[in-house]
């Protein structure tokens, strides 16, 4: 009785629509990628529904004269729209706060003179061995974020779905991932799916020992720049009302669930105001915030059974190296031993503007909890 669909999934990764649509394009502008029409045959007996249907999309709609459409507002989505810029300066000094724009050229600043950084876009091609890599350091970095913030994510429930399809999708230049590396070491990554010159930012990640750098923000900066260079002038951030997005985006558009049923039909009348209702509902309580103390109320039971301990740690300013400096070892943070050091370390280089390359670290023997970090600038006792 009841036909439901995720228009938006069906359209970025299977470049397909329903016969019930004609897509012609999006904002001001063409859809030049010819998207496949799946042909179903409107029963008077059925109710279909297409949620999240974004608004930025222009359409015509093939519907019989027996058939209704009720539109229901879900939730708000996020994007950035290029088409009047030619460069990613020009952007962020029309639509972003000065505030925002310095943050964003400290951050980045900071990361390429902290590490040895390089950024690269897969969009056309993509070694095996490395996309697998890839999507399982990707995977791994969203598991460890959402257990540090004890929160919900359905992306790993459908994780196989994504690594099964995503890089035949990325040889047909359907979709893409974008990586900045710290020398051969993946730090944040994003996996995208495009049609025509619309770019959707799917799903990403960082890892949370650089946490400092606002590997998010940066990756948006540098994916906008890829963006222009590649003719692609609609960034997608999709939904999820997170102020990053309302920092980044001059275009907040609704999505809307599309039910159609015949106009005689009484119970596909009843389940579109049904969901009319849910959805303001739902969007009332998002509004006022209920819903993030619903969810920290679990969060905070699931918490005391599976709570991650956070250390805690203070940077002590020393004037000079203690004079045993030569008998102690110099340690190596990529081994599993002292991987623990990663995040206070990077929070020191950002700190004081040192390159990984430039320091030493020391366990202090008489202290078993401090470590002497030293660099061209500076000298500190990580105490924890």
């Amino acid at each position: 009785m009841f036909k439901n669909n995720n228009f938006y999934q069906l359209l970025f990764e299977n470049h397909s629509v329903s016969n019930t649509y004609d897509v012609l394009g999006y904002m001001d502008k063409k859809i030049e990628k010819k998207l496949i029409v799946n042909h179903i045959a409107l029963k008077s007996a059925q109710v279909y529904s297409y949620q999240l249907f974004p608004a930025y999309l222009n359409y015509n709609l093939l519907l019989s004269k027996h058939f209704r459409l009720k539109k229901i507002k879900q939730k708000l989505g996020f994007a950035i729209y290029l088409k009047d810029y030619k460069t990613i300066s020009d952007y962020l000094k029309e639509t972003c706060s000065p505030q925002h724009r310095k943050n964003i050229t400290r951050t980045t600043n900071r990361l390429e003179s902290s590490f040895n950084i390089s950024y690269k876009t897969y969009f056309g091609d993509m070694p095996v061995d490395h996309y697998v890599f890839i999507m399982s350091t990707l995977k791994d970095m969203i598991a460890n974020r959402f257990q540090h913030r004890e929160g919900r994510n359905k992306t790993l429930n459908n994780w196989k779905h994504h690594v099964d399809q995503t890089l035949d999708l990325i040889k047909l230049k359907r979709a893409s991932i974008f990586v900045i590396y710290q020398n051969d070491e993946p730090i944040e990554i994003s996996v995208n799916y495009h049609v025509g010159s619309i770019m959707y930012s799917s799903i990403s990640s960082y890892d949370l020992d650089y946490g400092k750098f606002s590997l998010g923000n940066i990756e948006i900066y540098k994916q906008l720049e890829w963006c222009l260079l590649n003719g692609i002038d609609f960034f997608d951030m999709g939904y999820g009302d997170f102020d990053y997005k309302r920092r980044w985006a001059n275009e907040i558009y609704e999505f809307e669930d599309h039910i159609f049923y015949n106009k005689f039909n009484i119970i596909g009348s009843c389940y579109s105001l049904i969901k009319n209702c849910k959805y303001r509902i739902i969007n009332y309580l998002i509004s006022k915030k209920i819903n993030d103390k619903i969810y920290g109320v679990f969060d905070a039971i699931k918490k005391k059974n599976n709570s991650i301990p956070i250390l805690e740690y203070n940077f002590i300013p020393v004037t000079s190296l203690p004079s045993d400096i030569l008998k102690m070892e110099n340690l190596d943070l990529k081994t599993n031993e002292n991987k623990f050091l990663k995040k206070p370390v990077y929070d020191y280089l950002y700190k004081y503007q040192e390159h990984l390359n430039d320091i030493s670290i020391y366990k202090m023997p008489e202290k078993p909890n401090s470590y002497i970090i030293h660099g061209k600038n500076s000298i500190l006792e990580l105490e924890f």
